[in-house]
């Protein structure tokens, strides 16, 4: 199929009615010429995107109207135009109910009157697809909110499963901070902890958060597995203030490290270095060393597909995963 290189598609059985329509009209417009019904519907063929097809309803064979009746089922979004006698009411009628013809132009032609309806059709066409792209874009717009609807609200089934009865929780550890009066550390790491959990009920019924509140969401996490890993961790933040008020996808900064501490050994003699940063192109990198472990199984990437899905709801542009230097970024 080759690229539409025409504005109007003339169909007529005589040869100087052809060629009298391309001289009046071929400095205004890209024109190409049928001389039967037959031979229009292979040029739309080759060119289905013509925007105006033109065609005299008396032929031998195939008329007008039934040659507008076939296109009209391939190729919809054409502005039709038969050219017809005063005595042929009848056979416009036909073409304007079968056809579905946009206009009809009287025997015998007069240029001027045509060019005005050539232009009229033009405009036509162009809002016609216009209109069409729009509709296309409103109904991605209301599948991509409706999707979006239904992440939200599966997102909040599953924080509901995993923060079944938040206030014995909490009364639990507060309860566990009062027991261990004498250990600074433990107390500091319940009140992490309690920290982390509220954030994580908090954020539940929100699809996004700021890049701020993860980070400080993500230090409490890091402190939390320190206390497991003693000094085998090292991470560094390295965020220009603007950016702190950018906007992420809720929990995904806790996927990522997550998978960190899923995927590798860390302990003092494999310190697991972390950094946070921006790119040049304006992307959030998260970068960690390797020290896979040696898992039995190999991992099944539902951390990074959540992540890319959440992304789909928000965002053009599609999280990045490689191995680069000894880091996994």
């Amino acid at each position: 199929m080759e690229e539409n290189n025409y504005d109007i598609l003339y169909v007529d059985d005589e040869r100087n009615n052809l060629d009298a329509f391309k001289a009046s009209f071929r400095r205004e417009f890209k024109i190409v010429l049928a001389i039967s019904a037959e031979e229009g519907l292979k040029i739309l063929s080759d060119y289905p995107k013509i925007p105006i097809i033109i065609s005299d309803q008396r032929m031998p064979g195939t008329t007008g109207s039934e040659f507008f009746e076939e296109v009209s089922q391939h190729f919809p979004d054409s502005i039709r135009i038969l050219i017809t006698g005063y005595s042929d009411l009848e056979s416009t009628i036909e073409a304007i109910n079968k056809g579905k013809i946009f206009y009809y132009i009287s025997k015998p032609i007069n240029p001027d009157e045509v060019k005005i309806i050539l232009n009229k059709s033009f405009e036509s066409y162009h809002l016609q697809m216009s209109n069409k792209i729009l509709t296309k874009e409103r109904e991605e717009l209301l599948i991509k909110s409706e999707k979006e609807e239904k992440e939200l609200i599966k997102s909040q089934l599953q924080n509901l499963r995993s923060h079944i009865n938040p206030h014995f929780l909490f009364n639990s550890l507060n309860i566990l901070s009062a027991l261990v009066n004498d250990n600074d550390q433990a107390k500091t790491y319940i009140l992490k902890l309690a920290h982390v959990y509220r954030y994580l009920l908090k954020s539940s019924d929100h699809t996004l958060s700021t890049l701020k509140s993860e980070l400080e969401f993500i230090k409490e996490y890091i402190f939390l597995q320190k206390i497991r890993f003693a000094n085998g961790i090292d991470m560094k933040l390295k965020i220009p203030e603007p950016y702190l008020e950018y906007l992420i996808p809720s929990y995904s900064m806790q996927i990522l490290i997550e998978n960190i501490f899923k995927h590798n050994a860390v302990s003092e003699e494999y310190t697991m270095q972390i950094n946070v940063y921006i790119e040049d192109n304006d992307y959030l990198a998260v970068s960690n060393t390797l020290h896979p472990k040696n898992n039995l199984f190999e991992s099944s990437g539902i951390g990074q597909i959540n992540l890319i899905e959440r992304y789909k709801l928000v965002s053009d542009k599609k999280p990045i995963f490689k191995t680069e230097n000894g880091l996994y970024i």
